[in-house]
């Protein structure tokens, strides 16, 4: 996989006129799929603005832009509200995250004329971290990943025109006289791999939305200054290295946090900020995508397996309706059967779950979704209950019972289908990671899948996983690395006292501490 990014960068309806009605659709470019029940306009404009805006983000980093190996999934609604619904969660603007069948966002729809509203800088914002982490070999520090996300989300094309940099309004307004008390440069920089304030209770959502306004501001300052950017390919080495925040950033900027944060500050406060525009030859401009109206039902069910992902208590009865509706017109099929094992598997009712997927399997026998939801389930009936008497702080570990033999045969059948499969490959790293169980073959497979596709330097437990998994396949000198970065991330995690990561971390240190230099 090539990773070697560098750092870069309502209107009124009158009669005669003709009205654009929203429609179940799907819409499908080089590197992203679109479904929802949308306007088609607005959803061709979000495509093309995010292919557009994926080529310009390659390019400012020296990339040439390629296709992914999988296509990002866009589920789109018309409202805030419908996207709450769907995830049982208020007040989010959009979401980015690893679905069953890979990445997907969640985004409600703007039209060209709001292409600078909060809800779609949200939109770029996410896919801006799904473009730049699966192209770069080192990890940023939380503060830059999400302070140069937010840089980059300001991109808007006009009349040909590319723009990056522009002033993000709900941010600047967090850091104007009068407003939020600014947090401590220290805290915001010292945020490595977890975003800080973890220990301030009911005060952490105002001081994280100061974070995330600081650190945009840290960045766009940062990218203004020639001698800072050229220097911030030295800071990451030192970050990625193990090296102290505070102290890596001195040494990679040669400028104290302190004076770093003065000189951000007066930048903001001159209110001359560096927009970087680009006028691009049309080649560049040019985005294929194919439109096709879907019926209501169809709909209704790639809308159900993008929700998998969010089914709880808030949504399941949403869920659900979505495969009665498919199932209504379409009668039951094997994607539709898996999908309700998903729903059985949520509620707990295990029984149910595996009958509903052995009927996805008697359909298809060799397809991929019923091959990973009856993995997906075996894995949740071996542990799930026994796991919910366990404190926060206990670790997850896995036993190879009889469920979970049957959970790995349906993973590696899955894996023989598709060898990337993220259920499947994300799921083998979890059992062989989290247990004592002996590495197999396949086993060491799904971690190198894992390790080249998946790997997320901002996910401790899944660099556990990837440590425990290679030390027992006796690629030693790589554990060890792998290991000594989790170990790192959970001590310094200011939530390390209420959850199982920091104590996973102590569980596995006696098997590492006589192969690795652990200081």
């Amino acid at each position: 996989m090539m990773k070697k990014l560098l750092v870069g960068i309502s209107s009124s309806i009158l009669l005669m006129t003709s009205t654009a009605y929203a429609d179940p659709l799907k819409v499908e470019s080089e590197n992203i799929v679109l479904y929802g029940d949308v306007k088609l306009n607005q959803a061709k404009q979000t495509v093309e603005k995010m292919e557009v805006y994926r080529k310009l983000i390659m390019t400012l980093g020296g990339v040439k832009p390629t296709p992914d190996r999988k296509k990002l999934t866009i589920y789109a609604f018309d409202s805030d509200s419908g996207l709450s619904k769907f995830t049982g969660t208020r007040g989010i603007a959009g979401l980015y995250t690893q679905g069953y069948d890979g990445p997907i966002m969640l985004t409600p729809l703007a039209d060209s004329k709001k292409q600078n509203s909060f809800t779609n800088q949200v939109a770029l914002h996410e896919y801006s971290h799904h473009v730049l982490h699966g192209y770069m070999d080192t990890a940023y520090p939380r503060w830059y990943d999400e302070g140069h996300a937010n840089y980059l989300s300001t991109f808007t094309m006009r009349d040909g025109t590319l723009m990056v940099g522009r002033a993000a309004a709900k941010h600047a307004r967090g850091l104007m006289r009068g407003g939020p008390d600014w947090v401590d440069v220290e805290d915001v920089i010292s945020a490595i791999r977890v975003y800080p304030f973890a220990d301030k209770g009911s005060k952490r959502g105002l001081l994280l939305n100061q974070f995330y306004a600081q650190s945009w501001l840290y960045v766009h300052y940062l990218h203004s200054e020639k001698e800072l950017s050229s220097r911030l390919g030295y800071y990451l080495e030192l970050i990625n290295s193990g090296e102290e925040p505070i102290k890596a950033f001195e040494e990679g900027f040669g400028i104290t946090p302190q004076e770093f944060h003065e000189a951000a500050r007066d930048y903001f406060e001159d209110d001359r900020f560096n927009v970087q525009q680009f006028q691009p030859k049309a080649e560049f401009m040019a985005v294929n995508m194919k439109s096709t109206r879907l019926s209501k039902a169809e709909l209704n069910l790639q809308m159900a397996l993008g929700q998998r992902s969010f089914v709880n208590k808030k949504t399941m009865n949403d869920y659900g309706k979505k495969l009665n509706v498919f199932e209504k017109k379409n009668g039951q099929t094997a994607e539709s059967l898996a999908a309700r094992a998903t729903y059985f598997i949520n509620a707990q009712d295990f029984d149910q779950a595996v009958l509903y997927s052995q009927a996805a399997l008697s359909q298809d026998p060799d397809g991929i979704e019923p091959l990973r939801v009856m993995g997906d389930v075996y894995f949740h009936k071996s542990h799930d209950l026994k796991f919910e008497d366990l404190e926060d702080t206990e670790p997850r570990i896995f036993e190879l019972n009889d469920d979970m033999k049957k959970s790995i045969q349906y993973f590696e059948a899955a894996l023989l289908e598709n060898d990337e499969d993220y259920t499947a490959v994300s799921h083998m790293m979890s059992i062989y990671g989290a247990s004592d169980i002996p590495v197999t073959p396949v086993a060491t497979y799904a971690a190198e899948v894992y390790e080249d596709v998946y790997w997320d330097s901002n996910s401790v437990s899944g660099t556990l996983d990837l440590s425990n998994i290679l030390m027992k396949s006796g690629k030693t000198i790589r554990a060890c690395e792998y290991f000594k970065t989790a170990k790192k991330q959970a001590e310094t995690d200011p939530n390390r006292d209420k959850f199982s990561l920091y104590n996973r971390v102590k569980l596995m240190e006696p098997n590492f501490s006589g192969q690795c230099d652990l200081t």
